[in-house]
């Protein structure tokens, strides 16, 4: 090889490397937000079940999105037990999720992106 290939190649695997870190950075969001909306959707199948999430299923749910590095963490969905078969209810949960991301090649910054899951659901257990 010579010098000037050794050049070439060298500049390409630096270019191929940051072009795969900034991707890498910028996907980021996109994964925890998968991971938020598969968690949300596991205490949505649970209020369904129990026509609402109890206390004790709300403080789970908060400190598992809290695990995931989550800030800001609002849940909004009905009582344990207050609805009846066959209603209609939503579930709401918001959560922050901040990260330092590249702004330039050596320039980061700190971005927030607000996570929203909502969905509605039908109360399915029997209340007498």
């Amino acid at each position: 090889m010579n010098i000037d290939q050794v050049i070439v190649l060298g500049f390409t695997l630096v270019i191929f490397m940051a072009v795969f870190v900034f991707s890498i950075d910028l996907l980021s969001p996109l994964f925890f937000k998968w991971e938020f909306d598969e968690i949300c959707r596991m205490y949505l199948l649970m209020a369904e079940a129990n026509n609402g999430l109890s206390v004790a299923m709300r403080t789970e749910l908060e400190r598992a999105l809290d695990e995931l590095d989550l800030t800001e963490i609002t849940i909004v969905c009905d009582d344990y037990g207050a609805l009846k078969r066959g209603n209609v209810s939503a579930m709401e949960v918001q959560a922050t999720f901040g990260s330092n991301q590249f702004v330039s090649l050596f320039n980061r910054t700190e971005k927030k992106v607000r996570f929203v899951f909502k969905q509605n659901f039908l109360a399915r257990k029997i209340v007498m």
